[in-house]
């Protein structure tokens, strides 16, 4: 089986290891980078669940509807009211947990997932802000959801992401450009190219 997978790696499978190097040394680094690319994925996947509220709102609302959520017979009132710091804390603990793997993940697999908590994490701030002044505003304007964002992209592809005004997929639009960029380093992990 070792054969196998080295073979799909691309390393000779007849060579022995050099004196003092373990043969297991780079299947056990490639395993914890795996696991903890696992570890990963899961908890992008948990945090998206988590704050489904808050991807909701956004994708169903237009900026100008935004402040519906504070009438009282609103259609939006319990997606808005679901959303609150206890929340956010929740979730973000759970998050902590790839924390703990970040020796194994390189940047290339850390930075989308760091962009994508901190992502949803300000949108959930945002409407909790929003709320404490009973006005939300459009999360494009917030300066904190551009410098999230430009740590890993640049200021032409931001401006791609989040126009226009009244696109109601431009929050699915981020989360999958961070999905991608995960899901593509986790396939490289998972090959051993990384």
């Amino acid at each position: 089986m070792r054969r196998v997978v080295q073979a799909l790696q691309g390393r000779d499978t007849t060579s022995s290891p050099r004196a003092g190097q373990s043969a297991r040394t780079p299947d056990l680094i490639l395993q914890k980078r795996i696991e903890a690319a696992g570890t990963l994925w899961t908890t992008a996947l948990d945090l998206k669940e988590r704050f489904s509220a808050v991807i909701l709102f956004f994708t169903i609302l237009v900026p100008p509807e935004y402040d519906s959520g504070f009438e009282p017979h609103g259609k939006t009132r319990d997606v808005a009211g679901a959303i609150n710091d206890q929340m956010i804390a929740v979730a973000m603990k759970r998050a902590q947990r790839v924390g703990e793997r970040r020796p194994d993940l390189a940047d290339p697999l850390w930075s989308p997932f760091f962009v994508y908590r901190a992502f949803l994490g300000r949108l959930a701030v945002w409407i909790v802000m929003g709320k404490r002044n009973r006005h939300i505003g459009d999360w494009r304007e917030d300066n904190g959801i551009r410098k999230i964002l430009g740590s890993l992209f640049e200021t032409s592809q931001i401006g791609a992401l989040l126009a226009p005004k009244n696109n109601l997929q431009a929050v699915d639009q981020v989360l999958d450009r961070l999905q991608k960029a995960m899901l593509d380093e986790i396939s490289r992990v998972s090959s051993g190219q990384q």
